[in-house]
């Protein structure tokens, strides 16, 4: 017979299973960075985090789903969380360069080189990634 403790964790997967975004509340991990709370970010907006191992980061709110960048423009160096958010996309404020925020690629000239996205974890009401890996 199934606890009640499993049947609300699979009752959780199976509602999250279409979702990029979810709580993991009841698989609590040490590997993961807190970047900021999902209040703090509007959706359709952006908010810049910055984190210790890792490059500056931009955090995107999509209708409730988060996505987590390099916040550097690949093309001139630009803050990305300065830039336009419309749809899955972000516009560079200098050039003009898009990139999709579900992949990194980049959409429009003179963005070239994709940005690095994270794969995202929501603990709570907390926006959190990965720990950087090591170095040896």
């Amino acid at each position: 017979m199934a606890s009640l403790q499993n049947v609300r964790s699979f009752v959780t997967l199976v509602t999250i299973a279409g979702s990029r975004s979810f709580s993991t509340n009841l698989m609590p991990r040490s590997d993961l960075v807190p970047l900021c709370k999902t209040a703090d970010v509007a959706p359709g907006s952006v908010k810049r985090a910055d984190a210790p191992g890792f490059p500056p980061l931009a955090v995107f709110n999509l209708a409730g789903s988060f996505y987590v960048t390099d916040d550097t423009c690949t093309h001139g160096q630009a803050s990305l969380s300065e830039g336009y958010v419309e749809e899955s996309q972000v516009e560079c404020p200098w050039h003009g360069g898009r990139f999709c925020l579900r992949t990194g690629q980049p959409l429009a000239f003179p963005a070239v080189e994709p940005i690095r996205d994270y794969p995202d974890t929501i603990v709570g009401d907390e926006v959190c990634i990965s720990e950087p890996p090591s170095e040896s």
